[in-house]
């Protein structure tokens, strides 16, 4: 018996509820034949995408070629606004971004173990970074003067009485 070959495979009603199945992935759709999901080939790595009933996509699950994993949100205009990746050094980032994608607030282990968080303007400006060390904390703060401060948390906060 000569083997099959198809070039994709549909399970249900193509007009409902209905899995295709490709040698690139799976699409799953909804009693509407609405894409809600679909686990594919990405040009450079695995995806698992969600999509809300609206088409949009709202959480993609990716890895890349390089092992890179990423997890993003999207709001309901299909816009990213929380990033989640792991960089291969083991460091975790999170960003949480405003609707046109600049990210406004990031955390971050500096070399896998530093923690770190910063803040931008929306024109991507630094405003204010703090680093936590095993003994103390820095901080730099950069108001809109462009001014940059760098110095010691606690001694930051000693002088106006407060550590």
């Amino acid at each position: 018996m000569a083997d099959a070959t198809f070039e994709k495979l549909i399970i249900g009603d193509v007009k409902g509820a209905h899995l295709s199945l490709s040698p690139n992935g799976i699409k799953m759709h909804e009693e509407t034949g609405e894409l809600r999901a679909e686990l594919w080939m990405e040009y450079d790595g695995p995806a698992l995408l969600m999509y809300d009933r609206n088409g949009q996509e709202r959480l993609a699950l990716f890895v890349e070629n390089d092992g890179t994993p990423h997890i993003r949100v999207h709001d309901a205009n299909g816009k990213k606004r929380i990033s989640v990746s792991v960089d291969m050094e083991g460091g975790p980032l999170l960003q949480f971004l405003d609707g046109t994608g600049v990210a406004l607030f990031q955390c971050t282990l500096i070399d896998g173990e530093t923690p770190s968080l910063s803040f931008h303007s929306r024109d991507e400006k630094l405003r204010f970074h703090l680093l936590l060390h095993d003994d103390e904390a820095d901080m730099l703060a950069s108001p809109k003067t462009g001014e940059e401060h760098w110095g010691s948390l606690l001694r930051q906060l000693a002088k106006k009485g407060r550590a």
